[in-house]
């Protein structure tokens, strides 16, 4: 659903609908992280349908099928969750 480079780690992080977020080298594609934000949330595992780099802020926000974003941070290759942000989708 999304992939986002990270040139200063050497790894790039891709989503993915079954909810995944994987942080993977670019040598030789082996993952290095692999999470769920939203079980990190408290929840179950929610697809991933967007992913945006906030370059100037070092952040990545990740967006559920719920509405839930997901601010995480990109010095690291752990890319921690920062903030949690819960858009209401109506009809």
């Amino acid at each position: 659903m999304g992939i986002f480079p990270m040139p200063s780690s050497g790894a790039f992080v891709s989503i993915s609908d079954a909810g995944t977020l994987k942080v993977c080298e670019n040598g030789k594609g082996q993952v290095i992280n692999q999470t769920s934000p939203s079980k990190l949330n408290g929840g179950k595992e929610i697809a991933l349908k967007a992913m945006i780099n906030l370059v100037s802020r070092n952040l990545l926000a990740v967006a559920d099928a719920l509405g839930n974003v997901y601010l995480m941070d990109t010095t690291t290759t752990e890319l921690e969750i920062v903030k949690v942000l819960s858009i209401e989708t109506g009809a």
